[in-house]
């Protein structure tokens, strides 16, 4: 049998073609990343709609204003969605827009990330006439009750909004913090095919009829977020995906004249996390030291112990790490709850606590912190102690509803001799965290946390408080 010879310049072309149809192919580690980490954030893809592959939205901690940051504390994805601009000067304030909420850096309220209530600029903008034709979303109630109310009175107002509807009170209920998130409540309105609510930041929709996005009785959720950049409410420039190197500068978003409206805009509600700086207001008093107003149970840990855990606390662990009663070492009081362990352990308590749905608490603790082994006694590893709150009631301390303050470490305790001294966080009314009820059970949790450097750590308990917020200023 004789065998034929392949032309070289066939063999060729053939190579060229197979080479081509190679790189049509590419394995899936070799596909372009749709978001990735940058230097001092990270890089989103995901809604850069038709423009080429690549482009998209940062999200940094850029020229010290922590947007990344703030973006991790809120939950992320899940909570605020992806980014659909870049930075712009929005009103004086530098924002940027995501899915679902827009930020806007505060540096006048002590440096915090807070959201803006797009469906009031909208309306500020003269948009609602194309809400209400191109979305099905009403006109804001004009709210004039609310003049002359506390804040615990006008969320009540607002909330019974949600009476009306126990598929979108329950929607809107779902989220951990749903003011923070939704805004409050500003109108309900019964249409043939649609049920809605519009919220500050957000509108809910039940659907009574099939339709190719939602089945009969369920409820979306239309993002402010989105709806701004559909009604054109941000710069084009700000918009316009980019690559990570080709961020714009910083442009200024048009202040749009403003249009007659009977919808007061509500103050904001500040963030869920992190210490919030307020004045003292005399009414309040130095909370630390009116202990017999908090609300939880065995406050100062020194109601007696059940297997080295506080009477009254619910105790969870991981790791190498064990409870104590100490009664060698209190700010105040008998007795203050060790929390001892090596590595990375986490451990702390919990308890359930009933509150008034629409009146704010908040909570601190003082605790001191020891370190041994290879542990630095210069404070820079400290053990970390936080405290949270779950407005669901849960009891998970992993659970996304959990909003946990900052964390703090410690200082030298020139007086005890105990390195990392007495620490407390939130008193004189700067609570740690803070948040508005809207069930009637809140959930309070301690955390302690180690480090794999850690041969063996301390954290003293001494009190852990929670009180219905008292100053006028925190509660706007």
């Amino acid at each position: 049998m004789r065998s034929e010879r392949v032309p070289l310049a066939w063999l060729a072309r053939l190579l060229v073609l197979l080479s081509a149809l190679a790189g049509l192919v590419l394995p899936a580690g070799a596909q372009q990343a749709e978001e990735f980490d940058l230097p001092n954030g990270r890089f989103f893809t995901q809604t850069r709609g038709n423009a080429p592959p690549g482009l998209g939205y940062a999200v940094t901690d850029a020229n010290d204003i922590p947007f990344y940051t703030w973006f991790q504390r809120y939950g992320g994805v899940s909570v605020v969605g992806y980014p659909v601009s870049h930075r712009f000067q929005w009103k004086g304030f530098v924002s940027q827009a995501f899915q679902k909420v827009v930020f806007q850096w505060r540096p006048d309220q002590g440096g915090v990330v807070m959201f803006v209530n797009v469906f009031d600029e909208l309306a500020a903008a003269g948009k609602d006439g194309w809400l209400t034709v191109v979305r099905e979303v009403p006109t804001a109630l004009s709210w004039e009750e609310d003049r002359g109310k506390s804040w615990e009175e006008v969320v009540r107002n607002h909330f019974a909004l949600l009476e009306r509807d126990p598929a979108i009170k329950q929607a809107f209920l779902s989220v951990s913090d749903p003011v923070t998130l939704n805004g409050l409540p500003m109108a309900y309105e019964e249409r043939p095919n649609v049920a809605v609510l519009r919220a500050q930041r957000r509108v809910f929709q039940r659907w009574k009829v099939d339709l190719p996005w939602a089945r009969a009785g369920q409820v979306t959720i239309a993002n402010g977020g989105d709806l701004g950049k559909e009604a054109g409410l941000y710069p084009q420039e700000a918009i316009t995906p980019r690559a990570p190197n080709e961020t714009p500068q910083l442009v200024v978003a048009a202040t749009p004249t403003p249009v007659p409206m009977a919808t007061p805009t509500p103050v904001a509600v500040k963030p869920p996390t992190g210490p919030t700086p307020n004045p003292l207001h005399p009414a309040c008093g130095r909370l630390e030291h009116e202990i017999e107003k908090s609300l939880a149970k065995n406050a100062t840990m020194d109601e007696g112990y059940t297997n080295g855990v506080p009477n009254g606390w619910t105790w969870f662990s991981r790791g190498n790490v064990r409870s104590i009663e100490e009664t060698g070492y209190e700010k105040f009081g008998r007795a203050s709850w060790l929390i001892e362990g090596s590595g990375d352990f986490v451990a702390g308590g919990y308890q359930v606590i009933r509150v008034t749905p629409g009146k704010w608490y908040q909570a601190f603790y003082a605790t001191a912190q020891q370190v041994f082994g290879n542990g630095r006694r210069d404070g820079s590893l400290p053990l970390l102690r936080e405290i949270g709150l779950d407005p669901t009631g849960g009891t998970n301390p992993d659970a996304p509803t959990v909003v946990w303050g900052r964390a703090s470490g410690g200082q030298p305790d020139k007086d005890a001799g105990k390195y990392g001294g007495w620490k407390t966080m939130g008193n004189n009314n700067n609570p740690l965290v803070s948040m508005i009820a809207v069930t009637d059970k809140m959930t309070l949790f301690i955390r302690v946390r180690g480090w794999p450097d850690v041969d063996n750590g301390k954290a003293w308990i001494e009190s852990v408080q929670f009180f219905e917020a008292c100053d006028p200023a925190f509660k706007k």
